[in-house]
């Protein structure tokens, strides 16, 4: 199934409109392809149940500036139930509330198949009939009416307005953007390869009232990853294999990218299994040791978040996992640690096997983050504090440990568990310093490892 025909599929499944069309000739407004998508016109069970049409204006025509004299195209989505003797649509214009032209369109000269169709209306300014002559804010109207016991009968549930601007001068393009249906602009998504899945994201014009024509380009780096296309301002994106590719939008010199991931669950290498590692990462093969010991998931929404800081009740769960989950009973030795949170019995392990300390207060605090110097301290407390010999004489900031914490980091640099930053090319500990979630894999590859 091509990536139109599925995303048609999914959209009326969702009870959107959906029609196929022919690519739209225009100056101002270019739908191409051969798919137009409403974007926002729903059809509630009460309009289908009455048996005729639901319609709305084409996404690209909302918020329309168009130059004098040129011709913008509007793309018209109707669901139609069977009963096209007996209906037929309304299209009005008005400027400063006084309609200055209107036309009944029967559907028979609509085109199209199995109930859908759609229409392109040809608004030029210079045509008088159309009287949009003059520069200024027009309300484009259009709704339904069917034919009833001898008369026509509006159907209120199919009217829908856009205002559309006529200016003088064209009015350029700086850039584009793609939103999500939230309206946040999105570089990178994540979409799961299922029947049902499909990626939306409406272009963003800056200007949002530029005159210059919006055919879009779009195109995947990988097709076997996803397919996209423009439907009516609208990118489409239908994952149809695994991996992680490019969709690259252009309109009018103007381009944007979309990074996408559809992960692959029947993979075990997390290049697959995350969206943010990458092969050729330098936590790669540390982060695919924790995940394959069952020392560190992901964070939700298939991130690993390598280079979020780790927290104290992470690592205390990452070494409750290595030693095999245990069951645990006794009291609890601190007020901030309940039985309801999901590092309960990791945090009573290593607090009854003298891996971690907590504050004066009487407190874990599970969500602060963990120091590199607090991530030495509970790995050397897990290894038994073996006996260390040497110093830290080799690191700028060697002096910078704390007292409690010298012993663990001169045992973790002997054993190449901490091997230190370079920070403008001088090896430092940096043991104030956060412990990412990339770091904390790797300590424990080369601890455990």
């Amino acid at each position: 199934m091509s990536v139109k025909k599925r995303a048609a599929s999914i959209l009326l499944a969702l009870g959107m409109l959906a029609t196929t069309a022919p690519a739209f000739a225009a100056d101002t407004v270019n739908i191409s392809g051969d798919l137009a998508v409403q974007k926002s016109a729903v059809v509630s069970k009460n309009v289908a149940a009455e048996d005729h049409c639901y319609m709305a204006f084409g996404a690209s025509a909302n918020g329309q500036s168009v130059v004098a004299g040129q011709t913008m195209n509007v793309a018209t989505m109707l669901y139609l139930n069977g009963n096209s003797g007996g209906e037929r649509m309304i299209l009005n214009i008005a400027k400063n509330g006084k309609n200055v032209y209107s036309e009944a369109i029967g559907f028979s000269e609509f085109d199209g198949d199995a109930g859908l169709y759609a229409m392109v209306l040809p608004l030029d300014t210079s045509d008088k009939d159309l009287k949009m002559t003059s520069t200024g804010t027009y309300t484009l109207e259009l709704y339904t009416q069917t034919w009833s016991n001898g008369g026509w009968k509006t159907v209120e549930a199919t009217r829908d307005k856009v205002q559309v601007t006529v200016v003088k001068n064209a009015v350029g393009l700086n850039g584009i953007s793609l939103a999500d249906e939230n309206g946040k602009t999105v570089s990178s998504v994540t979409l799961e390869n299922k029947d049902d899945v499909v990626g939306m994201y409406d272009i963003r014009f800056n200007p949002q009232n530029t005159t210059v024509d919006r055919e879009a380009t779009v195109i995947s780096a990988n097709e076997n990853i996803v397919q996209a296309a423009d439907l009516a301002g609208t990118v489409v994106v239908v994952p149809t294999g695994y991996g992680k590719t490019t969709v690259s939008v252009k309109v009018n010199g103007k381009s944007t990218t979309l990074n996408v991931f559809v992960p692959n669950p029947n993979s075990n290498n997390v290049v697959d299994l995350f969206s943010d590692v990458n092969t050729g990462d330098w936590f790669v093969q540390y982060v695919q040791y924790a995940h394959d010991k069952g020392l560190m998931n992901g964070v939700g929404n298939y991130r690993f978040a390598p280079n979020e800081n780790l927290t104290r009740a992470q690592i205390a769960q990452i070494l409750y996992a290595q030693a095999g989950s245990p069951e645990v009973s006794g009291e609890m030795a601190f007020k901030d640690v309940t039985a309801d949170k999901w590092y309960y019995k990791a945090v009573l392990w290593a607090s009854q096997n003298g891996i971690t300390g907590g504050y004066e207060d009487g407190t874990f605090r599970p969500n602060s983050n963990i120091t590199r110097e607090q991530l030495a301290r509970m790995l050397y407390a897990h290894a038994g504090t073996p006996a260390v010999s040497g110093d830290l004489s080799g690191f700028a900031d060697g002096n910078q440990v704390s007292g409690w914490a010298k012993d663990a980091v001169i045992w973790a640099t002997s054993n190449h568990i901490i091997n230190g930053v370079k920070i403008n090319n001088v090896l430092h500990i940096s043991p104030k310093g956060n412990a990412t979630r990339a770091e904390a894999a790797t300590m424990m590859k080369n601890y455990l490892g």
